[in-house]
């Protein structure tokens, strides 16, 4: 039996049913499963989240660390192959230094929140109390901040490069750690010369 036929099991029974049909409802639910061994909650999550009865909701899986959502989180793409499945973890390197950022975890997080905000088909996310703790900036301040570029555009180069030097202005701003201090110094040394270079205007003695 192929993995694909197992979770055919799990969405042809009465009980994955019964759950769907509750998680449809417009007001608040309490389940309990249980007896749940091994990987069998995440057939369930998986069960539920392709069935008929919920493919206009989105799902929040909340787990107890990190370890055991990014492993949920690996099970629930290799089950159902979906594209809109996020993974939701903390932006810091670790607990007792709230300073160190991890530059892929805010990766994540803002992927996740981006697809959230433009709405469409359904997603599900998987995280954890530790990442849930953080503040998230507002949809439209999120929006705001996004640069659209596709194939065949016609950029202005300097626009584009201005509103680079202000993102990376405010990251400046924003956090005060040696590692994100360097990072943003090249920026605003690099972005200035290269206008400089497009446009021949000098912004350097302004800095």
């Amino acid at each position: 039996m192929s993995v694909q036929d197992l979770l055919q099991q799990y969405q042809n029974t009465p009980r994955l049913f019964q759950l769907a049909d509750r998680l449809s409802y417009a007001s608040s639910q309490k389940i309990y499963l249980q007896n749940l061994q091994g990987s069998s909650s995440q057939f369930v999550v998986a069960a539920a989240f392709t069935h008929s009865a919920c493919t206009q909701l989105n799902h929040l899986v909340i787990l107890n660390d990190a370890e055991e959502a990014a492993y949920f989180h690996n099970t629930l793409e290799n089950l159902t192959a979906a594209l809109d499945i996020f993974y939701f973890p903390s932006s810091f390197k670790n607990r007792k230094n709230y300073q160190l950022l991890n530059s892929s975890h805010v990766m994540l997080r803002t992927e996740a929140l981006t697809k959230i905000a433009a709405g469409g088909n359904k997603k599900m996310v998987v995280t954890y109390p530790e990442a849930l703790f953080e503040k998230v900036v507002l949809p439209a301040t999120l929006s705001s901040n996004i640069i659209h570029i596709k194939a065949g555009d016609s950029l202005n180069v300097e626009e584009l490069l201005l509103k680079l030097l202000i993102m990376v202005s405010n990251e400046l701003i924003s956090y005060t750690s040696p590692d994100s201090l360097r990072s943003v110094v090249v920026f605003l040394i690099f972005i200035p010369l290269a206008m400089k270079s497009l446009t021949g205007l000098s912004f350097l003695e302004t800095m």
